[in-house]
């Protein structure tokens, strides 16, 4: 009796279970880099509503204490910078409250773009400035 040699060939259920599990793989890791891409973009956004809120706080403190009831301004729009301008793409509010005690509240409220896919990023920041 001779030695045959045995071939193993897969078998077409082989085949499509592994194009399957390749598939699955395949999508699952689309769907991470996807969450990523998005979830990097929010970040970014985060970043820079919170400069520009950061900013105008700094500006609202160094001014003179008298000027600061001036500053009071709702839904200007701004560019990264935190410069007003006609086409800027955050929301910036600015909300000043007297306190009994003299002082003042500043509050500044950045908002970023949203579209129908992302959610704006919101930042709220609050300080107290007193004469």
């Amino acid at each position: 009796m001779s030695a045959k040699s045995v071939k193993h060939t897969f078998t077409l259920v082989e085949a499509l279970v592994a194009a399957v599990l390749l598939a699955l793989a395949a999508a699952a890791i689309i769907s991470l880099l996807v969450f990523h891409f998005r979830f990097s973009h929010f970040l970014d956004q985060k970043r820079v509503v919170s400069q520009v809120a950061t900013s105008r706080i700094e500006v609202l403190c160094e001014m003179e204490f008298d000027d600061i009831t001036l500053a009071d301004e709702t839904n200007v729009r701004v560019n990264e910078d935190g410069i007003p301008t006609a086409d800027g793409a955050y929301l910036r509010s600015t909300t000043l409250t007297t306190e009994a005690d003299g002082g003042v509240t500043i509050t500044v409220r950045v908002e970023s773009p949203g579209d129908s896919i992302r959610t704006p990023a919101v930042f709220e920041l609050v300080t107290q400035r007193y004469e």
